[in-house]
């Protein structure tokens, strides 16, 4: 009302104030920064992967099969890839339901594409980091994740390779974000309620449908007591891929498994590879206008277990050196990870909502260690388990705090070392190290919830006596 004293603020209030200010002031700098360096890159660099995918939505719609399109000299232009390595199969190793996703504009100039899909790529991981910023009720946890995600994601080594190669993870990333954002609410407000709808699922399935290892998210809810959303995931990303059925029938679905089999053999088997890079025709200097294929140098790795870990083992166990089996192994032994997993999450209703739903999406980073092939711009993926286990690594105890320490300085390992290129595998150190951490801390968060639930038994037994 008119003339009525206004309240003073008090000066701890005024300070916070003033600090979260600087901080989003010091996080949209750097998000400015980051735009202009990949704006720089996409001007001089040419989108290798986003050309295959490219080539293949357009492949797709003209009938052809895009997974083992033949490589000739006299191709039309717009389905050469210049940086095609194999003459019976293509680079072309995405799902149809993505091919789908880059069908819209597949028949522009691929420049005109470049700069599109820059602009969709950096608008996914915008919205990415604002939906999980949604979820965090203190205000303190919030600002501290936001300069986190502008200083190592958005600002990170990995991000800025993904946005020059024109990957597509990050909207994988953003179909994750939406459902975390359902699931959890504004400022997550059901602290250990499940905010549990169909609907909630739609996003995932979305990503589902388009990288399909995300799947073992499913069971993962459904373990976590988010049963309607594991089922409207599910249903949704059955419903987007058996759409694709209507065109090619299921025939592009086998060329595709097909296609991810041979280039499996073609990282693990030197002999192959050589073979199939044999007799490769010249591709044409200039391709839609564009003469130079540059490529950024910037260290990258692939990090998987049958990359680092089995050739460490196979030099101790001699009868594990066959590297054909490799792969295999690494299935096994995701396959018991998952399986000890799963029987962990059966006891998931005893933490809340918030470790619960990043248990099941940890599950889903997790998996993609044990694939034949895992490119450090996948990192941008594992933003969401880190946004929704943030909040409890910072309070909660001395070893809690000690998963965020080790997740933090992963980060800032990779992202201070890395872009010196001292040494390009200490890149390696930021996904292993973070999902690590996220692993440490929802072990052990489902370990203190399980034994407070027994203590809590054992008392009301003794009680009743």
């Amino acid at each position: 009302m008119e003339g009525q004293a206004q309240q003073p603020v008090e000066p701890e209030t005024a300070m916070a104030s003033r600090l979260y200010v600087c901080v989003r002031l010091v996080a949209l700098l750097l998000l400015l920064a980051a735009v202009v360096q990949s704006f720089l890159d996409a001007s001089h660099y040419y989108g290798a992967d986003l050309r295959a995918r490219v080539v293949g939505a357009r492949a797709m719609l003209r009938g052809l099969d895009p997974y083992f399109l033949p490589m000739r000299a006299d191709q039309p232009e717009t389905l050469q890839d210049p940086f095609r390595y194999a003459l019976q199969f293509s680079r072309c190793t995405y799902a149809p339901t993505l091919l789908w996703l880059y069908a819209p504009f597949a028949n522009l100039v691929f420049t005109t594409q470049r700069w599109i899909w820059w602009c969709l790529e950096w608008t996914a991981l915008l919205s990415s980091i604002y939906l999980l910023g949604q979820v965090m009720a203190s205000s303190v946890v919030r600002n501290a994740y936001f300069l986190l995600a502008a200083v190592f994601f958005a600002c990170g080594p990995s991000w800025r390779l993904d946005l020059e190669r024109g990957q597509y993870y990050v909207f994988v990333l953003l179909g994750t974000s939406a459902t975390v954002r359902l699931c959890l609410g504004r400022k997550g407000a059901e602290v250990n309620a499940r905010r549990d709808h169909w609907w909630n699922g739609l996003p995932l399935g979305l990503a589902i449908s388009i990288r399909l290892t995300p799947v073992v998210m499913v069971p993962a809810l459904w373990l976590a007591g988010y049963r309607k959303t594991a089922h409207g995931a599910a249903g949704f990303a059955l419903v987007l891929i058996a759409s694709t059925f209507s065109f090619r029938g299921a025939r592009l679905w086998q060329s595709y498994f097909r296609n991810a089999s041979l280039q499996n053999r073609f990282v693990t088997d030197a002999a192959f590879a050589a073979a199939a890079k044999q007799n490769l025709p010249a591709v044409p200097q200039t391709i839609e206008g564009i003469r130079q294929f540059n490529l950024l140098r910037w260290p990258a790795g692939n990090v998987t277990f049958a990359s680092e870990v089995m050739p460490r083992i196979a030099a101790r166990v001699h009868f594990l050196s066959d590297p054909a089996n490799w792969n295999l192994y690494s299935m096994a032994v995701a396959g018991l990870i998952c399986a000890a997993f799963t029987i962990a999450m059966i006891w998931s209703n005893v933490l809340p909502a918030r470790d619960a739903l990043g248990c099941a999406l940890l599950i889903g980073v997790l998996i993609d260690f044990f694939l034949p092939v895992r490119w450090s711009y996948a990192d941008v993926t594992l933003l969401a388990p880190f946004a929704v286990l943030f909040p409890g690594m910072l309070g909660g105890g001395v070893l809690r705090l000690l998963t965020g320490v080790i997740a933090v300085a992963a980060l800032a390992l990779a992202h201070t070392v890395g872009p010196l290129m001292v040494e390009p595998r200490i890149l390696m150190v930021c996904p292993i190290g973070l999902t690590a951490a996220m692993a440490m801390y929802a072990s052990l968060v489902l370990y203190q919830a399980v034994a407070k639930r027994y203590t809590y038994q054992a008392a009301n037994e003794m009680a009743t006596r």
